[in-house]
C-alpha cells in the first residue's frame, strides 16, 4: 500500500521529480484500489537479450513486433499464454486499455478484497500483505 500511495502521488501531491521535471499521473488507483495491491495482478514487459553476456539491455512494450520471427507478435504470444491459465488481459478492456496488465481476481474486485481478512509475510525485509481467499 505504501508503494501504491507513492505512485498515486505522482502528478497530484508529488508534482516534480528530483530534476525539476513535471510528473504525469502514473495510476488512477489510490492505495487499496488496485488489484496489484492484493498480489492478484501483474504487468509485463518484453526484455531483449542483445549482448554476448546474455544481459537484458532493452525493455519493449511494442505489442506488434515479432522478434523471434515465427510470424506471431511476441507480446500476443505472452497474452495467449496468460489467458490460457485464466488471466484477464488489460488490453481487452474497453474503458481503459492497459496492455501490460494481467490479473486473476477469482471473482473479486478491489472493494470486496478490502473486506477480506489478510495475512502478511516478510520477504527480503519487505512486508507483503495478501487477502485470505
Amino acid at each position: 500500500m505504501e508503494e501504491q500511495a507513492f505512485l498515486y502521488s505522482f502528478g497530484r501531491t508529488r508534482l516534480y521529480n528530483d530534476n525539476g521535471r513535471r510528473l504525469q499521473k502514473v495510476t488512477n488507483a489510490a492505495p487499496g484500489q488496485s488489484i496489484h495491491n492484493y498480489s492478484l495482478a501483474w504487468d509485463i514487459v518484453l526484455l531483449l537479450d542483445r549482448n554476448k553476456d546474455g544481459v537484458f539491455e532493452e525493455a519493449v512494450w511494442d505489442t506488434k513486433i515479432d522478434f523471434d520471427g515465427d510470424g506471431k507478435a511476441d507480446w500476443m504470444e505472452a497474452v495467449a499464454k496468460f489467458k490460457s491459465i485464466g488471466a484477464v488481459w488489460g488490453g481487452d478492456w474497453k474503458r481503459f486499455v492497459d496492455a501490460p496488465h494481467f490479473e486473476m481476481t477469482f471473482g473479486h474486485n478491489w472493494r470486496s478484497l478490502q473486506k477480506l481478512p489478510t495475512f502478511t509475510e516478510i520477504i527480503n525485509g519487505k512486508v507483503y500483505t495478501y487477502p485470505k481467499l
